[in-house]
C-alpha cells in the first residue's frame, strides 16, 4: 500500500467523481484510477461502485476509509515532526558536563547559547540543572533565569 494511491482513494471519497478527484491531486484521471484499483486489489475488495456517471462508496470502502484517513494524519504529522526536528524547533539537546567545570563558567555558557538558539520568544522560563555523577546521585543547582526560550525549551541537561 503507497501513501499516493490512499491520497487518491480519499481524493475520490469527497468528490465522488474520478475526474475531479484527480484534477485535485494533479495527476492524470487513468493515473489515479490504476492506483485505486491497485489499492483495491491490495485490500481485498472493492472500495468504490462505479455506476455510469455516479461513484459510490462500497460497504468495504466506507468501512476502512477512517483507518485511511487516520493512516494519512499520522503520515503528516511525522513529517512535520521530521521537517520541525530537522529545523531544530524543539529538539532536544542533551549535555554532559564534567564536575570540575564551575557553575559560573556553564552558567554564562548556556545563557549565550540560548541568546543565540532561541526563536526570540520575549516569555521567560526557570531552569533547574543537575550534574548526574558516575554514581547516579544528582547535585540540584540553583535555577538559572532564561530570556525568550525558543527551541531550547524542551532542552534536557544533565
Amino acid at each position: 500500500m503507497e501513501v499516493h494511491q490512499v491520497r487518491y482513494f480519499l481524493a475520490v471519497c469527497e468528490t465522488l467523481n474520478f475526474t475531479r478527484a484527480a484534477e485535485n491531486c494533479n495527476v492524470s484521471q487513468p493515473a489515479l484510477t490504476r492506483a485505486v484499483h491497485k489499492l483495491e486489489e491490495e485490500l481485498g475488495g472493492l472500495l468504490l461502485r462505479r455506476e455510469n456517471n455516479l461513484t459510490h462508496l462500497t460497504d468495504f470502502g466506507r468501512l476502512v476509509r477512517p483507518h485511511l484517513e487516520q493512516m494519512i494524519a499520522d503520515a503528516e504529522a511525522a513529517k512535520s515532526t521530521a521537517k520541525r526536528f530537522l529545523q531544530m524547533d524543539n529538539a532536544p539537546i542533551n549535555l554532559g558536563v564534567m564536575c570540575s567545570v564551575g557553575p559560573i563558567r556553564f552558567m554564562s555558557f548556556l545563557a549565550e547559547f540560548h541568546t543565540t538558539h532561541t526563536s526570540g520568544s520575549a516569555s521567560h522560563s526557570r531552569w533547574g540543572i543537575a550534574f548526574e555523577r558516575r554514581t547516579g546521585s544528582a547535585l540540584p543547582m540553583s535555577p538559572v533565569r532564561l530570556i525568550s526560550p525558543g527551541s531550547i525549551a524542551n532542552t534536557r541537561i544533565i
